[in-house]
């Protein structure tokens, strides 16, 4: 059964169904779900980028495998050195990773930056 059974036709003009379907696309969310969230006075944000949940996921095994060698050290009273250190790496490289995608940087031609810096003084 449906959540929502009321219907409600609304016009739009062409301008304010393109804003509306920009809008819901970059959200992600359907359309009416996105007015259904204006009704409710939130504003939805707008869906972050794929990557964000590959990262996410990777973090997250990340996690789990500092988790299993903190209960092993624990449980023992020690933690192979190789094992800390392959996850060690591999949290090095994640992070190298999501800095990359992150805060990338042009090639700029410095002359010519700094020309266009003396032009604005």
């Amino acid at each position: 059964m449906r959540n929502h059974p009321k219907t409600f036709h609304i016009r739009f003009t062409e301008k304010e169904y393109e804003k509306l379907c920009t809008y819901a696309a970059k959200a992600r969310l359907p359309k009416s779900t996105y007015i259904r969230h204006m009704i409710n006075g939130t504003q939805p944000r707008e869906a972050p980028p794929m990557e964000y949940f590959e990262f996410m996921r990777k973090i997250y095994e990340l996690s789990s495998t500092f988790g299993q060698l903190n209960a092993r050290a624990k449980h023992f009273g020690w933690v192979e050195s190789d094992q800390l250190q392959t996850a060690l790496d591999d949290f090095h490289n994640l992070m190298r990773e999501i800095m990359s995608r992150l805060y990338w940087v042009e090639d700029i031609d410095v002359k010519e930056a700094l020309q266009r810096g003396k032009e604005c003084d």
